[in-house]
């Protein structure tokens, strides 16, 4: 009988470009026990899935292309869907004629920006983007939630996109006020229309009435200036909060500069008999969010992305990056609900102009010469003179600080911190979610969302000092593409939770601790999840934070050879003067394997390529490096390497070094090439550290035909 070949393959994709970059360790989504792909009963071509509305049942709602769909959470299956009626066709040509070609198959359906439950109607209400032309349905649902609507009629006279997004990629906040029939909303809107920030009215049939509208004053870029609107907006008290981004007014003097805000209105606000402020809110007062690292000169994070709000809490979390011109980088800040009401009610100064050429100068209450405090709900600025100090100052002069003491946060000021819970180059974070697995209770799971269909789950140690950082645990792919993932929401059935999210082309449901993937202790080990633990030679779920992992152990179970480390998979090379192309790998097998490696395909001779093995008590190790000088960079190709005991081709271990050839001429990066250097000195020790110190040490245990065990020896002493 001949033996099943087993062959293990490990890729080096050598990129020849300016920067080093560190390794990526994508997860591939199909490889995570239990995660989910919707599938709804009638596919559509460009499904486009926008919005998620959890109903806190059980289930939830999916927006996507024309159709709304009821969900049930725990097994992520379609209860019922409902098609919702878009356009005449005239306006569909009307759009696609003013749409660039790659955008028509979104801009130009109707993508659902809102699904809303009125609670003791047993109505539905359901606005889209309606092909540029924004509309809103009532769909009755007269035998309960369960079941589907029974007709959904258009129930909003006339245009409404001064409320709505008119385009699916236009940032916009919506809070629906379930007892006063109110909806407070923010849209983006065309470069050439304004920006509204609006509580806005619907009578039963959720037509406008324009006579109780309230918005932004947009004659006035003080108020609001092309603001950008993320997250939901948040009733506390007689407030409502909202959170968004803008360009800001009082940088103009030196240029233009996009600030992250949170603004406040009372949620009571009247409109003004005075004719400048008609309709418009006078009690919009707004602040600074401050999300930078603490250095000399900080490094500001000046764009907000996305805000999430754990019930309960008076805790915000909130992504911020980079401009999206420049190099991308990310960052989470946590900011106390506490300091943001105390820096509102408290007697601050207010930042603003006396003249429009004029600085932007503080100003204290006192000197405002008001009645009350700008923002106080129930009274009205009447006179010529409040109403221009109102108009011109509603910007608090201090920012609100990020804390990072998230499990007790006070209203204290000096409880504040300076830097985020954690921040990263090489990413555009653009949502997030807190969630709660059940495990690690000292410490904070965040599970991101990218730009470009990565899941990122993080997490944070509220112990750590002032100039330590959260880590990324894991990247889990979702798929190709340049989709963001717009929405997440966390799901708990039992003790285990999940995130549901939405990411244009599909709609996922995944498992927060995922330690299956790990499949070897090191890896357990390495990955430095804190939900998982090496335990009975498997990864799993930690049954306690304090739990901690078994010792690792050397496995030669089917005369199996163990790769240890690669190091340079997936790694872009410095084209640096002085900086070579390197490729290790380290493997260990039982002994008498007696290594063998041998090029199966490719070129080896601009290749410098070194082998180091040895021998311990039950074990043997055979390290390989691959080596291209730099006058030789430009020369180097493709190599397949076998590796396998000299005695049993039937386990072989297969390496490719693939060579992409990358002439751009941009600036070298210092900071990354010092963490190449850095790593493969890293490696270069850790392999000596193996030869020197561990395998001559290790014994075989009293079941030879189990494992080999290295008594003095763990692969976590291996991870620094």
């Amino acid at each position: 009988m001949m033996g099943v070949k087993t062959v293990l393959t490990i890729s080096l994709v050598v990129v020849l470009s300016p920067c080093a970059v560190l390794p990526s360790n994508a997860i591939e989504l199909a490889s995570i026990d239990n995660a989910t792909v919707f599938s709804p009963n009638v596919s559509l071509a460009v499904p486009y899935y926008s919005l998620i509305k959890d109903n806190k049942d059980g289930t939830l709602y999916l927006g996507s292309s024309g159709y709304i769909y009821k969900v049930n959470s725990s097994n992520f299956k379609e209860i019922w869907s409902q098609n919702i009626t878009k356009k005449v066709e005239d306006q569909v040509i009307s759009c696609e004629r003013t749409t660039p070609v790659d955008k028509r198959v979104f801009w130009c359906e109707n993508q659902i920006s809102v699904i809303e439950e009125i609670e003791g109607e047993n109505e539905l209400l359901v606005c889209g983007t309606n092909s540029g032309q924004p509309r809103c349905w009532n769909c009755s649902m007269t035998d309960g939630f369960d079941n589907a609507p029974t007709s959904c009629n258009i129930y909003t006279e006339g245009r409404i996109d001064r409320y709505l997004p008119s385009r699916p990629d236009f940032d916009y906040t919506w809070f629906y006020d379930q007892n006063t029939s109110l909806v407070y909303v923010g849209t983006e809107r065309e470069a050439s229309r304004e920006s509204y920030f609006a509580k806005v009215a619907f009578d039963e049939f959720f037509t406008l009435s324009p006579p109780s509208l309230l918005t932004n004053n947009p004659s006035n870029e003080n108020w609001l200036n092309m603001p950008a609107f993320v997250g939901k907006p948040v009733r506390r008290g007689e407030y409502i909060y909202f959170f968004f981004r803008e360009t800001a007014t009082e940088y103009k003097n030196a240029g233009k500069i996009i600030y992250s805000r949170v603004g406040r209105i009372c949620a009571n606000n009247d409109a003004t008999r005075h004719t400048s402020l008609r309709n418009y809110y006078q009690t919009l007062v707004k602040a600074r969010l401050n999300c930078s690292i603490d250095l000399e000169f900080p490094f500001y994070f000046n764009e907000i992305q996305d805000v999430y709000m754990p019930e309960k809490e008076e805790v915000i979390y909130a992504v911020f990056t980079t401009p999206s011109e420049g190099p991308p980088a990310s960052a989470v800040c946590a900011f106390s609900w506490l300091q943001i009401d105390d820096l509102f009610n408290k007697k601050a100064g207010y930042k603003g102009q006396e003249e429009t050429d004029s600085d932007w100068l503080r100003k204290s209450q006192e000197k405002l010469n008001l009645g009350a405090r700008p923002g106080t709900c129930g009274y009205r600025f009447g006179s010529t003179d409040e109403l221009t100090a109102v108009n011109n100052y509603n910007l608090i002069d201090e920012l609100v600080p990020s804390i990072r003491n998230v499990l007790s946060p006070s209203a204290n000021s000096d409880d504040s911190s300076k830097s985020p819970l954690l921040y990263y180059n090489g990413y555009r974070f653009n949502s997030i979610v807190k969630v709660e697995e059940g495990v690690t209770s000292d410490k904070i799971i965040l599970m991101i969302g990218t730009t470009d269909m990565k899941m990122l789950k993080a997490y944070f140690s509220p112990s750590m000092g002032s100039e330590e950082y959260g880590s990324i645990v894991s990247e889990i792919d979702l798929g190709s593409g340049d989709y963001e993932v717009r929405d997440i929401v966390p799901y708990t059935k039992g003790s285990e939770t999940y995130v549901i999210a939405t990411a244009v082309e599909k709609a996922v449901k995944i498992p927060v601790v995922y330690c299956e993937i790990y499949t070897t202790c090191e890896e357990c080990k390495h990955a430095k999840d804190p939900d998982c633990v090496w335990r009975s030679r498997t990864c799993t779920k930690k049954s306690n934070q304090n739990e901690q992992h078994d010792r690792c152990y050397i496995t030669s179970q089917s005369k199996k050879i163990d790769i240890v480390q690669a190091f340079g998979s997936k790694q872009h090379v410095s084209k640096h003067k002085g900086h070579n192309v390197n490729f290790y790998a380290l493997a260990i097998a039982r002994k008498g394997c007696n290594f063998m490696s041998e090029i199966r395909e490719g070129e080896t001779k601009y290749w410098n390529i070194s082998i180091d093995e040895g021998t311990a008590t039950d074990a043997e190790f055979y390290a390989i490096r691959f080596t291209g000088s730099e006058e030789n960079k430009e020369k180097l190709r493709n190599v397949l390497i076998n590796l396998y005991c000299r005695n049993d081709e039937v386990n072989s271990v297969n390496m490719t070094v693939e060579v992409i050839q990358d002439i751009s001429e941009v600036a070298d990066c210092a900071e990354k090439i010092y963490e190449y250097d850095c790593e493969l000195a890293r490696y270069e020790y850790e392999l000596a550290t193996i030869r020197q110190e561990i395998l001559r040490k290790c014994h075989g245990s009293p079941n030879k035909q189990e494992i080999y065990q290295c008594p003095s020896f763990t692969f976590q002493d291996l991870w620094r």
